[in-house]
């Protein structure tokens, strides 16, 4: 973890035997489908955490499978190359159209497209993709 130094602008590691630092990695990788977390907003409030504490963790949120599946979708169709059906299936135990029945229509509307593999935002799905990420919530 690196931080950058409010009052000189140093960039400053935090060692792995740090406070928190274990105890961070534990927390992050124990919930079943995975965390959501947020660190403390205030830039000062941050740098004293972080350096006192190891970790500048304000908040954990264990995720639902229902949860990680949206997030898992939305984090994907942002990008180019879309959602793996292979790599869904293989994280979560059911195919993607199986778990969302709705995506078929989406791509009969023509707002994701399907090749091999793959789901992806149609070029017409791109000026509208906040509501088609929000259909997987």
């Amino acid at each position: 973890l690196y931080l950058v130094d409010a009052d000189g602008g140093n960039v400053v590691r935090l060692k792995k035997d740090s406070p928190r630092s274990d105890a961070l990695e534990t927390d992050v990788r124990s919930g079943r489908w995975g965390r959501r977390w947020s660190n403390v907003r205030s830039p000062r409030a941050y740098m004293d955490a972080a350096l006192g504490q190891g970790s500048a963790v304000e908040s954990l949120e264990d995720l639902t499978e229902a949860q990680a599946c949206g997030e898992f979708v939305f984090l994907n169709l942002r990008q180019s190359a879309g959602v793996s059906l292979g790599v869904f299936e293989a994280r979560f135990g059911r195919p993607f159209f199986a778990r969302f029945p709705h995506a078929g229509q989406l791509v009969a509307d023509g707002l994701l497209e399907r090749a091999a593999d793959r789901v992806t935002l149609s070029r017409r799905g791109l000026f509208v993709a906040d509501s088609v990420f929000a259909t997987f919530f």
